[in-house]
Formats: structure tokens, C-alpha cells, sequence
């Protein structure tokens, strides 16, 4: 796959470039290699319920390569929708009523 040369100029990647930055920065005091699944929640908690939607696909990705080079010593990715792992959303199934926040699984 080539990498589109108009990519930096499209907000859909300022926004997912923001949105990496700002998880850093919010971070700044807990290396990633460091965090704990109870540090993502609690920040990821703080997020909108939009907030969490855009962000979502992005950290997916950005955790999946954390952990395929071994800088994350999490047991799976918390943003993954696989069914079987710990995740930080809760699908529509898991909840009676719709969540306007996306709360998190309960440990």
C-alpha cells in the first residue's frame, strides 16, 4: 500500500495526528510501556461519548503496534472490538440501554 501523498493536507489525519498528541500529553507522567489497563479507562472515561467514537479506530491501531513491538506490556489491546479481550467500550449486546458516554467494562 503507497501512502497518499494528499494525506497531511485532509483533516481526517490533523484530527487522528490531535488525537495522538493530546493521549501523550495526557500520558506525559506514565511512560506507555507502564500503563495499566485502570490509567486508560480512567482517562478514556473523561472523553465524550464523540470524543471516544473518533479516537477509537486510531488507538486500535496505534495499541496494535505498541504491542506487536513490544513496548506495551498490556495482556491485549483495550481498544480492540474482539469479543474475547479486555476492552474499555462496551458493545450495544452488554448494555439494557443505549450508553451516551461509551462506559467502560467494569473490571
Amino acid at each position: 500500500m503507497e501512502n497518499d501523498p494528499l494525506l497531511p493536507s485532509k483533516a481526517s489525519w490533523r484530527n487522528r495526528c490531535n488525537a495522538l498528541k493530546h493521549f501523550g500529553e495526557d500520558f506525559k507522567s506514565i511512560p506507555v510501556h507502564k500503563a495499566k489497563l485502570a490509567d486508560l479507562r480512567k482517562w478514556w472515561e473523561s472523553l465524550t461519548f464523540h470524543q471516544q467514537h473518533a479516537r477509537r479506530s486510531e488507538f486500535n491501531k496505534f495499541f496494535n503496534f505498541l504491542m506487536a513491538e513490544g513496548l506495551c506490556k498490556l495482556e491485549s489491546n483495550p481498544f480492540t472490538a474482539a469479543d474475547d479481550r479486555p476492552r474499555l467500550l462496551k458493545t450495544y449486546q452488554e448494555t439494557s440501554t443505549p450508553n451516551p458516554r461509551g462506559l467502560l467494562d467494569h473490571l
